[in-house]
C-alpha cells in the first residue's frame, strides 16, 4: 500500500554535519522541519537560513541524553505540531572521543557514547510509535553506522552503541512496518563532519564522503522507505 508523503519532520543533531545536510534537503523538496540540537545559537543560524532560503523549519534546543526529559518534549512536539510524519534520529556522540583505545577511556567516556549514542536515538523515536500506528503511517530514521557491522579497534563502546541501535530499529521494523510505520536504518562510514574531522591525524578515514553525499544517500533511502542502507560500501 502507498504511504503518504510526509509533511512534518523532526531531525536531531541538525545544527552541524549530517543533520543539517538532511534537514536541508527535507526543506528543498517541501517539508516542513523541526531541527534540535544543544546548541542554541548554531542552530537558531541553521534555521534562519533556511527560512530565508523559502524553507519551513523551526530549532528545538534539545539534548537526547536527557532521555526522560527527550521522551516529554517531543510527545509534546507531536500534538502541539498536528503530527510528526518522519523522524530522523541523528543526534550522537563520535569523533575522538568515539576512537579512544580502550585502556585509555574513561568509564565516562564509556557510559555517555552509550547513553547518548542507544538510550538517547531510542527516546528520540519511542514517543512517535504510538502516535504514528495510530495514525497508520510514519517513518522512523535511524542513523547508526558500519561500526555496527565491522568490530574494530578503538571502537568498543560507539560500535557497541550503534549495533545496539541497529538491533531495536530492526526489530522495532518487523513489527511497525506492517502497521503503516516504517523504519529505516543508515549504516554510514566515514564522513567528513565537525565530529568526524576530529579524527584528522588520530585515525585513518578510508572512502571518506562528504555530509552532503550522505545526505543525498540518505534522503533516497527515505524516499524508497529501505529498511537497511549501507554507504559507501
Amino acid at each position: 500500500m502507498k504511504r503518504p508523503e510526509a509533511r512534518r519532520a523532526l531531525v536531531t543533531g541538525a545544527s552541524a554535519g549530517i543533520g543539517l545536510a538532511v534537514a536541508q534537503r527535507l526543506a528543498a523538496r517541501g517539508l516542513e522541519v523541526w531541527m534540535a540540537a544543544r546548541g542554541q545559537e548554531r542552530l537558531q543560524a541553521a534555521v534562519d537560513a533556511i527560512n530565508g532560503a523559502g524553507g519551513k523549519a523551526h530549532a528545538l534546543v534539545l539534548d537526547v541524553a536527557d532521555t526522560d526529559a527527550t521522551v516529554a518534549r517531543l510527545a509534546a512536539l507531536d500534538a502541539e505540531s498536528g503530527g510528526i510524519d518522519l523522524v530522523v534520529a541523528n543526534a550522537g556522540l563520535a569523533g575522538a572521543r568515539g576512537a579512544i583505545p580502550l585502556p585509555k577511556c574513561s568509564w565516562a567516556d564509556v557510559r555517555d557514547i552509550l547513553h547518548t549514542n542507544l538510550l538517547g536515538a531510542a527516546a528520540t523515536v519511542h514517543p512517535f510509535i504510538v502516535p504514528m500506528v495510530a495514525r497508520g503511517h510514519g517513518q522512523l530514521v535511524g542513523i547508526s553506522s558500519l561500526s555496527a557491522d565491522c568490530p574494530i579497534a578503538r571502537a568498543a563502546p560507539y560500535g557497541a552503541s550503534k549495533a545496539g541501535l541497529t538491533f531495536f530499529l530492526e526489530s522495532a521494523d518487523i513489527e511497525l512496518r506492517a502497521l503503516g510505520v516504517d523504519v529505516t536504518i543508515i549504516h554510514p562510514g566515514f564522513v567528513s563532519t565537525p565530529a568526524g574531522d576530529e579524527l584528522i591525524g588520530v585515525a585513518a578515514r578510508p572512502l571518506l564522503v562528504s555530509a552532503d553525499k550522505m545526505a543525498r544517500v540518505i534522503d533516497r533511502a527515505i524516499r524508497r522507505r529501505a529498511r537497511l542502507v549501507r554507504h559507501p560500501w
